[in-house]
């Protein structure tokens, strides 16, 4: 099942599209102006997987998802090579701790600067997306860790 706040993130970054791109803004992708090239870390999510099918759902009307999953360890030197060769995909999903990395690399694009409005976000939600005071993404989803202890009652 897909939550709320995952459908509210893959719903903004489908339809704000057009507008957010990696730092290769003039990419020479071989895609068409139609087609939004999106990258995840999920390889084994396919076609027929309620992700893939929720993504490529998600594009706004009138363009198509083209959806490449890549293993956690590879997407981050695929979209490293990409952005060198001006390939990139419009929309990559990075991983909440590569992405300091991937903003020191210029992967990454600043959000504002994209013209992408993320307000009305709860702020844990926008947290793993800003780097030194810039945000750059929004996780679309949250973790809940916890840890319980039962003392050893005296005898």
């Amino acid at each position: 099942m897909i939550g709320s706040n995952m459908k509210r993130v893959i719903a903004l970054i489908a339809a704000s599209a057009a507008a957010v791109s990696l730092a290769a803004c003039g990419s020479n992708s071989s895609q068409d102006s139609k087609t939004i090239e999106f990258w995840d870390p999920y390889p084994q999510k396919n076609d027929s997987s309620t992700w893939a099918k929720y993504v490529t759902n998600c594009a706004p009307e009138g363009y198509n998802v083209k959806r490449v999953g890549y293993a956690q360890s590879d997407l981050l030197n695929n979209l490293t090579t990409a952005v060198k060769a001006g390939n990139a995909p419009q929309i990559a999903l990075i991983d909440n701790p590569k992405m300091p990395t991937a903003v020191d690399a210029g992967l990454v694009t600043d959000i504002e600067a994209a013209g992408v409005d993320v307000s009305g976000f709860d702020k844990n939600i926008e947290g793993p997306g800003i780097i030194d005071g810039v945000q750059y993404g929004v996780s679309y989803g949250t973790n809940a860790l916890g840890l319980y202890y039962k003392p050893r009652c005296p005898q």
